[in-house]
C-alpha cells in the first residue's frame, strides 16, 4: 500500500482527529486524516478530481481524486441541523474540480453564535487502501499510520475467516454485506432491533460480547463501526445502507409496526364518552374539547398512520409514508367532514378534459393503504435505477411527487366516487363521530351483529335496525 500526502482544503489550526469532540470522527470510524480547528471560512479542492457528494445542507462535501483518494470534508459538528444557513456553495455535485478551486464558503462566527463547534474533519474514507496518510497545512502536518501487517496465529485466524467469507462472493453486494454482518454480530438471534439513517445501519443487540468488531470492519463495503447511544452502528454510506438494510431485515419482524393498539385505545375511550353522554352525563366545554383531542386526533390523521405503517411493512422508508399520509389530510384540501356536512366543496381540477374533484381524506383508510403500497414498491424500484450518489435526494423526491399525483388525482377520487354510491347515512354517521359520538360504539357493534337476514325470509330483524 502506498503513502499519500494531502493539502488541507481549509485554513486554520491543524489537529489530529483524536482531538475532535465527536466520537465518530475521533475514533476513526469514518476514516483517517486530520481536522482543522477555527477554520477561516473557505473550503478549496485539495486535488484535481470530482465532487461525488455535495449535501443539500451544504455542511459536507465528498471528493474523489483522479488517483482514487476519497475524501470527506465535514464543516463543523452537527451543523447539518443548520439546514444550509451560513453556508454558500460555489460548486455542485458531479462537478470536475481543480486543486485550489473554491467549493464552499461559510461564516464561522455565525455558526459559533448558533451554538455549533466549527472544527472541520478532513477524512480519507477509503483509508484501508493506503498506508500512511498525511495532511499538510502551513508548514505543519498530521500523519495517521496504517495498520502493520499481522503475522503469527492472529494473521492465520484472519486468513481463515477471509477464506470462509469467500463463500458469499457470488452474491450481490448488499446481500453479501448483510449476511456477513448478521454472521459477525452473533447471529440474528442476538439482534433485538434494526433501523438505519442516511449512512449507518443501527442495531440494538442483546450481548455485545458476541460481536466480532474486527471482522465487521474487514467486510468489503463496511466503512467503519462503533457503539453510540446504546446502538451498534455500522457505516455503509449513502444509498448502499438502504439496500443492505432491506436484505438484513428480510424474514424478520423489525419492519412491521401495528397501529391497531392506538386505534383500539382511542376508539374505546370514544365509546365510553359516547356511552356516558347517552346516559345523560354532561361535560364542561373544556373537558369535552380535551377528550376530543385525545380520541379524534388518531382518526383525523388516520391516513398518515395507515400510510406510514403500510410503507414500512412493504419495505419503504417510513417517513415517506408519513408525509404521503399527511398530504391526504393537508389543510390546503377541503375537509372530508366539511364536504359531508355541506359546508365545503371539492376543488375541481381539469385533467385532459376530465374534471377531477380533489378533496381531503380525513378518516379514510383505502386511499392511504393503496398509496403506501405503491410508494414502497416505487421507492424500491427507483433505488435500482438511481445512482447511489444522488439516491438520498432524487429517490424520495420522485417517490413523493409521483405518489402524491396518483393519490390525489387517481386513487383518491376513484375510491371517493365508490364511497359516494353508498347510502348517505354513512357520511351522517361520520359527522356524528366528529360531534361527540352520540351513539355509543358498543351499541353500534351490537346492532351490527344482530343485523342479519333470516334464513327463511331474508328480512332484517325489526328490533335491531342496521346502522
Amino acid at each position: 500500500m502506498r503513502n499519500i500526502r494531502l493539502t488541507s482544503p481549509v485554513e486554520g489550526e491543524l489537529i489530529p482527529l483524536s482531538e475532535v469532540k465527536d466520537a465518530v470522527f475521533a475514533s476513526g470510524a469514518m476514516g483517517r486524516g486530520a481536522a482543522v480547528r477555527n477554520p477561516m471560512g473557505e473550503v478549496r479542492a485539495p486535488f484535481d478530481g470530482e465532487i461525488t457528494v455535495f449535501f443539500e445542507t451544504k455542511h459536507a462535501i465528498g471528493l474523489k481524486s483522479t488517483d482514487g483518494v476519497e475524501l470527506l470534508i465535514h464543516v463543523g459538528m452537527d451543523t447539518v441541523k443548520l439546514n444550509g444557513e451560513h453556508f454558500e456553495a460555489h460548486a455542485a455535485q458531479g462537478d470536475k474540480v481543480k486543486k485550489g478551486q473554491l467549493l464552499l464558503s461559510f461564516d464561522p462566527a455565525a455558526i459559533l453564535e448558533a451554538g455549533y463547534d466549527t472544527t472541520t474533519p478532513v477524512v480519507v474514507t477509503n483509508a484501508a487502501e493506503f498506508a500512511d496518510i498525511t495532511v499538510e497545512l502551513g508548514g505543519g502536518s498530521v500523519t495517521s499510520h496504517g495498520a502493520a501487517e499481522a503475522t503469527g496465529p492472529a494473521a492465520a485466524k484472519v486468513q481463515q475467516r477471509a477464506a470462509a467469507d469467500h463463500a458469499y462472493d457470488d452474491l450481490p453486494d448488499e446481500q453479501r454485506v448483510a449476511k456477513l454482518i448478521a454472521k459477525y454480530v452473533g447471529g440474528m438471534d442476538n439482534v433485538r432491533n434494526a433501523e438505519h439513517c442516511a449512512t449507518r445501519l443501527r442495531l440494538i443487540v442483546s450481548d455485545k460480547s458476541k460481536i466480532d468488531e474486527k471482522a465487521i470492519e474487514n467486510i468489503d463495503g463496511v466503512k467503519g463501526q462503533f457503539f453510540a447511544a446504546a446502538q451498534y452502528q455500522i457505516i455503509l454510506g449513502t444509498g448502499f445502507v438502504d439496500k443492505v438494510y432491506a436484505e438484513f431485515v428480510k424474514g424478520t419482524t423489525f419492519s412491521g409496526v401495528s397501529i391497531i393498539p392506538v386505534l383500539v385505545a382511542t376508539g374505546l375511550f370514544m365509546g365510553l364518552r359516547g356511552a356516558a353522554q347517552s346516559l345523560g352525563m354532561e361535560f364542561s366545554d373544556n373537558l369535552l374539547r380535551m377528550s376530543r383531542i385525545l380520541t379524534d386526533t388518531a382518526f383525523a390523521f388516520l391516513p398518515a398512520l395507515v400510510c406510514w405503517s403500510t410503507t414500512k411493512r412493504f419495505g419503504g422508508t417510513p417517513v415517506i409514508g408519513i408525509v404521503l399520509g399527511l398530504m391526504l389530510v393537508s389543510p390546503e384540501l377541503p375537509n372530508a367532514y366539511a364536504i359531508a356536512g355541506g359546508t365545503a366543496q371539492p376543488i375541481p381540477m381539469d385533467i385532459l378534459g376530465i374534471e377531477v374533484p380533489v378533496v381531503g381524506y380525513q378518516g379514510s383508510v383505502l386511499p392511504a393503504l393503496v398509496l403506501g403500497i405503491f410508494a414502497a414498491k416505487l421507492q424500491k424500484k427507483l433505488k435500482t435505477i438511481v445512482p447511489d450518489v444522488i439516491d438520498l435526494i432524487v429517490t424520495p423526491f420522485l417517490t413523493l411527487f409521483i405518489s402524491m399525483l396518483l393519490g390525489l388525482l387517481i386513487v383518491g377520487p376513484i375510491m371517493a366516487r365508490s364511497a359516494h354510491r353508498r347510502p348517505d347515512h354513512a357520511y351522517a354517521r361520520a359527522r356524528d363521530l366528529r360531534r361527540g359520538l352520540r351513539v355509543p360504539l358498543a351499541a353500534v357493534w351490537h346492532r351490527r351483529l344482530r343485523c342479519r337476514r333470516s334464513a327463511a325470509g331474508h328480512r332484517r330483524l325489526r328490533r335491531a335496525p342496521c346502522l
